[in-house]
């Protein structure tokens, strides 16, 4: 590996944990380039990192709390999500621009990544470089895409710069008042536009895998896609979980990470009842409080790396990082989108024909979810698709095209 100067990161990240995974992913490649690295995310996280030896400190509320208490809101109506975000933005942004002004001082360089609205006038402020890493290219506005939170993903591109156009004023309404209290503070001018501030593409890098998501030709990043930046969770399964993959035809995983959920024992029920129609066996993560019952098994966090490739498919929130992962593994996949990017995650898989018509989580039934499974499972296209996308992905390691990226000069 090239030596290069070592110089002091800082890292910061705001969100669910798959807001949080690439960035430890990130210090751990930096680390093993001899730099120094600190990582500012949200509390619930900070036992993954001593887990992976990077230096965390805690930033802002509990970002598992918010999404539990705004259940309704954040998987709901997008105004009311923005509505959630509006209340929360101040105490929070202010939080950000506490810590991560000390810590500008300390670093040579400041990268950002999610919803971390502060760090580049903290870093504008120390007189450090700033850099932005995107895990989705709809964090850019483009004809070719609309704006982030859009359901619809099929506009043409009149609609779509409309939808931007919206975007950037529901933006400005959340967060540009805070960031400016917070950068008066620091001495700094007002700025006009919050996106093109936090998120500029100038100074920004994709971390995705082109050939899922590239950046679209309207959009212009100084690097080409890194991949994405994932954690070697590459850890050993829980002897329950080998007894039952053991006792029958590979079976289907089901689980939506750190998405909330409005009422667990309605869902749990629906995907128990759904398995049953599909004729298939299914392992769930019990997070968000879901425990389908008699027939299916119900476990904690697994390492993904380890269980993907064993399953027949997965059913997921579509976040970048388990799109990533089940990609890599091979299998199709069955989107249920929450919330921002999930929505252009599901649409893109499905033209990629690596998964069938995304479900929409306000209006599913165990019967579409059912049809859904049936069809993932039945299709040897679907299976021969993502085959190759596996076999094109191979050994590639984002984190470390990232962190040698960063390392330049």
């Amino acid at each position: 590996m090239l030596r290069c100067r070592r110089l002091r990161f800082l890292l910061a990240t705001y969100g669910s944990r798959g807001d949080v995974a690439p960035m430890l992913a990130l210090g751990r490649a930096l680390l093993r380039r001899g730099h120094d690295v600190v990582l500012a995310g949200p509390p619930d996280y900070t036992d993954d990192a001593v887990h992976w030896g990077v230096d965390y400190r805690p930033m802002c509320a509990s970002m598992d709390d918010f999404l539990a208490r705004n259940a309704c809101d954040v998987t709901g109506h997008p105004y009311r999500m923005a509505r959630a975000i509006k209340r929360a933005a101040p105490t929070e942004i202010a939080a950000q621009f506490e810590l991560l002004t000390r810590l500008a001082r300390e670093a040579d360089r400041v990268v950002a990544a999610s919803l971390v609205f502060a760090a580049r006038s903290c870093a504008e402020h120390a007189g450090r470089p700033y850099r932005y890493i995107a895990f989705a290219p709809e964090t850019f506005p483009s004809r070719y895409h609309p704006g982030l939170g859009e359901r619809r993903q099929s506009l043409p591109p009149w609609l779509n710069r409309c939808s931007w156009w919206v975007s950037r004023r529901v933006d400005n309404w959340m967060l540009r008042a805070p960031i400016n209290q917070g950068r008066a503070k620091l001495g700094l001018p007002p700025i006009a536009d919050a996106l093109a501030h936090f998120a500029d593409p100038s100074v920004s890098l994709l971390a995705t895998d082109a050939e899922l998501a590239p950046a679209p030709p309207d959009v212009r990043v100084p690097e080409p896609a890194t991949g994405a930046m994932l954690l070697d969770e590459s850890g050993s399964l829980p002897d329950e979980v080998e007894a039952f993959l053991a006792a029958g035809p590979p079976p289907v995983y089901i689980g939506f990470g750190s998405m909330p959920d409005a009422r667990p024992p309605h869902t749990a029920a629906l995907i128990a009842d759904a398995v049953r129609r599909a004729g298939c066996r299914a392992i769930v993560y019990g997070g968000a409080g879901l425990r389908p019952g008699s027939g299916v098994l119900t476990v904690g966090r697994l390492p993904h790396a380890t269980l993907l490739p064993r399953v027949a498919l997965v059913v997921h929130h579509g976040g970048a990082g388990t799109c990533a992962r089940a990609a890599r593994a091979g299998i199709p996949q069955v989107i249920v989108p929450h919330l921002l990017d999930q929505f252009p995650w599901s649409a893109r898989l499905e033209r990629r024909g690596l998964a069938p018509r995304p479900l929409r989580r306000w209006r599913w039934s165990s019967q579409t979810l059912a049809a859904r499974l049936r069809e993932a499972l039945d299709s040897e296209a679907m299976r021969t698709a993502a085959a190759q996308m596996a076999h094109a992905l191979a050994g590639r390691d984002g984190a470390e095209q990232a962190a040698a990226i960063l390392s330049r000069a």
